[in-house]
């Protein structure tokens, strides 16, 4: 009997800078080996605000390669939010993104987050894993839990800081 090993298809949600890049480049290294599929990133305000998130997620996909993947964009959180650009840089990747090649995802274009996570679940039940690094955001938590009520579930939800002690098979 032979077992056909299946890889999983994820979801990156992220508002990628400083720690988040090196799991973000950890994770594009599985894709690029083949180990993963790398369905779309989702950004979103983080330490800097959403739309310099989004060019960074944009950014660091042209960098490895992966231009084509989706970007999603984070909508404002409203309330008002600290940003961390003093401590993490004006970009949230320590003012390095001059250094990567330039964003090809347009920012005003793109589809919202929400739309791609409710889309791929819908169109792939039970296949696609959730990676998110923003579990303690308590606005977004909700708005995540509305999303994933409004759709199939996922396979797997993880959170960054338990990904590596969790199976990513």
């Amino acid at each position: 009997m032979t077992t056909q090993l299946t890889y999983p298809r994820i979801i990156l949600d992220t508002e990628p800078g400083g720690d988040d890049i090196y799991a973000f480049l950890w994770l594009l290294s599985l894709v690029k080996s083949g180990l993963a599929e790398l369905v779309a990133v989702t950004s979103a305000d983080g330490n800097v605000a959403a739309k310099r998130t989004f060019s960074s997620a944009s950014q660091i996909l042209n960098l490895a390669g992966f231009p084509e993947i989706k970007v999603g964009r984070g909508v404002p959180i409203k309330q008002v939010v600290e940003n961390a650009g003093h401590i993490h840089g004006a970009d949230g990747m320590g003012n390095l993104s001059h250094t990567l090649p330039p964003p090809t995802h347009n920012f005003e274009d793109a589809r919202y987050w929400d739309e791609i996570i409710i889309d791929e679940l819908n169109a792939n039940p039970g296949e696609i894993t959730i990676i998110s690094d923003r579990s303690g955001d308590k606005p977004l938590s909700w708005r995540k839990r509305k999303v994933l009520a409004s759709s199939k579930k996922p396979r797997k939800l993880s959170l960054w800081e338990v990904l590596f002690s969790v199976p990513v098979i």
